[in-house]
């Protein structure tokens, strides 16, 4: 250090990761050799060579971008999502100026940081992102609330008009913009901001988070003095301003480098930063950055600012962090020191995914890029040392992430296996096998980019109809209820194309004590929309059951007396249909919270009607809490969602005809209106702010007759109404007319029952009667979900797997030969035994093992030697009685006499009279 004489020795690590060099110390005697300087010399030159040479074999010519990818989306000032727009590109603009100034021999003398368009606004965020959108709502929220706070245009105020930039080198001297011929200080003038989302080719759904985020946030006030060039003072929140939150889609992946480098040739800003979408650099600290760069700027106005986390180096965040990553950290900057420039190779942190350029520094960087992978910061490093760039490192907050990107680039060099990948797998072709045929009835070729119904994955793990569908809100499980008595429990991510099967079969009614014969068909199923680890099962018992994720039964719900004819004196159901609803606390099992009993006005219905179906719209929803139900009597009721449950606050009494199922009924998002399937063909669709008359009704068949459970809903955004029919065709209905947009047929022949439009993953699932539930989905629009077990490649089928390749069953064992203990699924019924072959009944004792060795055990044997008829248990009766057949005709033992004279047995004819009169009364003796 200048002052100070500090003893250093060769090969010594000196504090900030730096190895000594050749210099000696102040103060040592020792000369370097003049002999040794023309190897010096020749060292440095192949040095700098070999990294050229390295980083040309490494670092091909990127490609251009294509057409589709320099447009981008925003959200206008209605909050619709607008067309795709041409997104301004200064990168084009200066290639032009720069060939043309190539043809007349005056490129030496282009000012590139003059020819640049100037700029629009004060700051551009590029954010690369992929497969974002679980972290992607926080960084925007932060960053978002940041920029509009710091240099938002939605105040009214004006900044002061002696607010400056902050004294450096570019201002001292008194730079100018050679085009404008405006001095620094002018950028105190350039408001706004803007962010542009680089879409590098996900397979989730970040384009429509990103999208939802720019519709809905509001930016809350945060009257705080600004660290940025002007102070903003917001009295109440502001929206985003439209057109601020830019989304560009690229086509396919490019890599974190490929995605920033194109964000970045279409920024508009004075200063554009670009930022990981994980969230893990503090945003606040772009302030910082801003004045770093001001400062450090040339007298051209470039400048870089590179965010820094190498002060951290020692702190628990660094040391809670793994060995590897560590490990891969330290060695990564061996290398950089040993072949980067002399400056780059004094930057301590390259890596930090937070660094500002200012707009004249661009030209000289943004156009020579090559690397498109996680090293490309290096590369934006070096090209700034040798354009003589000043570049400032500046100390920032840090947080660590889930998802390491030390750990996901290592991924790219080491293979995850050595011999059984899968290296020819296309995931893309694998969805496309997925299509469906285009064979529904709408007559826009359009139709399933807006509805997500282009393709499909077929479950078949139910041997009867499909009754109830539900999935949890992130839609990593599903659950299926059925008439076969079992819910079905499906993990999405756990399958792959050729495994798509449940891992986890449950009847939820069957106990210790309850026979194979008492088994109940499942009503409902659904998840708890507010805690995922509860699960709602009604099936056709009284009492319905709270489970957990995995199944396991944790409340069951009291029965009430049956005994007893006044239902609101019952802690709970007595029947499945007892024309009461009860509200239950799931904390409370023992008794319910509220009854409700409906009494009937219907002509011989003795005051009762049984409730056919039920629906809750809650504020948690978006909408007003309310509470409607429909009657077997026709009748449809609506009660306020807080009560009080005494008498409904309206109804409807011939809503549908009586004596017909109403089977469906949904509420919309907001609460305003509702929708019934009714038994007597009709759908109806309802306003509760005036709750009348139907506002519109079409006709539609019912199956309620044979499936009491077939439902109809609203679409998560209540833009359409979807309903299965009873030829297996799936129905979208416009709510304003009922009349179908699209009618694509699911299962032709078998009705469709039940459909759920699950809103995070955009994909529709149906249950039919066939057993089957179909999955349909839009590669485009949907993500995971279906979506997801088409990406993965299938399972590669071991020898083993398949008996009949490795067995020749024609001359092996007999199937009645097994293991000890084991039942054959070929010989002996499942029907009223567990999984592992016991019987559910504990009355009914286990039938003894069949071993190979002997047919049966020698106590049977015994007893079939020794006691008479031991063995007719097992004997046919008809069976039994045909042996004798023959010998009764050639030997008749009661006929023998009438054999000569009446060879023909001629039996009485009995008339109708005789049979009615029956036997003859005996006269009364007297």
């Amino acid at each position: 250090m200048p002052g100070h004489n500090i003893e250093r020795r060769p090969g010594q690590w000196l504090p900030g990761g730096h190895f000594l060099d050749l210099i000696p110390a102040r103060g040592d005697q020792t000369h370097l050799p003049l002999k040794l300087i023309p190897f010096i010399l020749i060292w440095l030159v192949f040095t700098v060579i070999l990294i050229i040479w390295l980083v040309s074999l490494v670092a091909p010519v990127p490609r251009p971008p294509r057409r589709s990818e320099k447009t981008f989306r925003t959200v206008d000032q209605a909050g619709r999502l607008t067309e795709p727009e041409a997104l301004s590109c200064w990168y084009d603009d200066l290639a032009k100026k720069t060939a043309a100034a190539s043809k007349e021999d005056m490129l030496g003398s282009l000012d590139l940081a003059a020819e640049i368009e100037p700029a629009d606004v004060f700051m551009t965020l590029v954010i690369p992102a992929y497969n974002e959108e679980n972290r992607l709502t926080g960084m925007l929220e932060e960053a978002v609330n940041f920029l509009e706070t710091e240099y938002g245009t939605s105040t009214s105020s004006k900044p002061p008009a002696a607010q400056t930039v902050p004294s450096g080198p570019s201002n001292t001297k008194g730079a100018r913009n050679r085009k404008t011929g405006a001095t620094a200080s002018t950028k105190s003038h350039i408001r706004g901001w803007e962010i542009i989302l680089v879409n590098d080719g996900s397979k989730d759904n970040t384009l429509g988070v990103c999208e939802e985020f720019a519709r809905n946030h509001i930016v809350p006030p945060l009257p705080r003095r600004a660290s940025g060039p002007w102070t903003t003072r917001s009295a109440q929140g502001v929206r985003i301003p439209p057109g601020a939150v830019r989304m560009v889609a690229l086509e396919e992946n490019r890599g974190k480098g490929g995605a920033v480098t194109h964000g970045m040739r279409h920024a508009r800003g004075q200063y554009v930063v670009f930022a990981d979408a994980d969230g893990a650099s503090k945003f606040d600290d772009l302030s910082k950055l801003v004045s770093a760069c001001m400062e450090s700027e040339d007298q051209k106005g470039r400048g870089v600012a590179v965010g820094s986390r190498a002060h951290l180096v020692g702190s628990e965040a660094v040391v809670k962090r793994s060995k590897l990553r560590n490990f891969l950290m330290h060695s990564f900057h061996l290398l950089l020191w040993l072949l980067t420039p002399s400056k780059t190779s004094q930057i301590r942190d390259t890596q930090c995914g937070f660094k500002l350029f200012s707009r004249p520094a661009l030209p000289y960087i943004i156009p020579y890029m090559h690397m498109e992978g996680w090293i490309f910061d290096v590369e934006m490093l070096m090209l700034a040392e040798w354009s003589n760039i000043p570049v400032a490192e500046v100390p920032i907050g840090w947080r660590e992430v889930v998802v390491r990107m030390d750990e996901e680039a290592l991924k790219s060099f080491i293979p995850s296996s050595f011999g059984g990948g899968r290296s020819g797998f296309d995931a893309d072709a694998q969805i496309e096998s997925a299509r469906r045929d285009s064979s529904d009835s709408s007559e826009d070729e359009d139709e399933d980019d807006e509805y997500p119904v282009s393709h499909e994955v077929v479950f078949k793990t139910h041997d009867r109809a499909v009754t109830s569908i539900t999935l949890d809100p992130a839609g990593s499980r599903m659950i299926t209820g059925s008439n076969d008595c079992t819910l079905k429990f499906h993990d999405f991510a756990s399958m792959v194309p050729n495994t798509i099967r449940a891992f986890k079969s449950v009847d939820p009614t069957a106990t210790k004590s309850s026979a194979s014969s008492e088994t109940h068909p499942i009503h409902t199923v659904k998840f708890n929309p507010n805690s995922p680890s509860q699960i709602l099962v009604v099936s056709a018992t009284p009492q319905a059951r709270i489970m957990s994720r995995d199944g396991e039964i944790t409340t069951e719900f009291i029965k009430g007396d049956m005994y007893l004819r006044d239902m609101k004196m019952t802690k709970g159901h007595v029947t499945g249909t007892d024309s009461t609803l009860r509200i239950w606390d799931v904390n409370y099992a023992n008794k319910q919270k509220e009854v409700i009993v409906h009494k009937s006005k219907a002509i011989g219905s003795a005051g009762r009607s049984r409730l056919t179906a039920v629906a809750w719209g809650s504020q948690v929803d978006g909408g007003n809490s309310v509470l409607v139900s429909t009657a077997l009597d026709g009748s449809l009721l609506m009660w306020a969602g807080d009560g009080p449950f005494t008498r409904p606050s309206s109804e409807i009494r011939d809503a549908h005809k009586p004596d017909t199922w109403t089977s469906g009924i949904d509420i919309s998002s907001d609460g305003r209106l509702v929708v019934t399937r009714g038994g007597d063909d009709t759908i109806k669709l309802w306003d509760t702010r005036k709750f009348k008359d139907p506002i519109n009704t079409t006709h539609y068949s019912s199956t309620s007759a044979q499936y009491p459970t077939s439902n109809i809903i609203f679409a998560p955004n209540s833009s359409s109404i979807l309903a299965g029919s009873e030829t297996g065709d799936l129905h979208i209905l416009n709510p304003a007319t009922l009349q179908p947009e699209v009618v694509t047929p699911i299962a032709p022949g078998s009705p469709l029952i039940t459909v759920l439009w699950h809103e995070k993953l955009n994909q529709i699932i149906t249950g039919s009667a066939n057993g089957e539930t179909h999955v349909l989905f839009n590669p485009k629009s949907s993500s995971k979900g279906a979506l997801m077990i088409l990406s993965k490649p299938p399972k590669r089928q071991h020898v083993d797997d398949d008996s009949s390749l490795t067995t020749d069953m024609s001359q092996g064992m007999s199937g009645d030969v097994v293991n000890p203990g084991i039942h054959s699924a070929k010989g002996v019924s499942t029907s009223g035994l567990t999984v592992s072959g016991k019987s559910r009944d504990p009355r009914r004792p286990h039938l003894p093992a069949t071993t190979p060795f002997a047919k049966s055990q020698p106590d049977e044997e015994h007893i079939r030697k020794n006691i008479p008829l031991s063995s007719m248990r097992e004997e046919d009766p008809r069976e039994a009685l045909l042996k004798y057949a023959d010998k009764a005709k050639n030997d008749p033992l009661f006929t023998n006499a009438w054999k000569h004279t009446q060879p023909k047995t001629i039996y009485a004819e009995l008339s109708d009279d005789d049979d009615d009169d029956g036997p003859s009364k005996k006269k009364q003796k007297t």
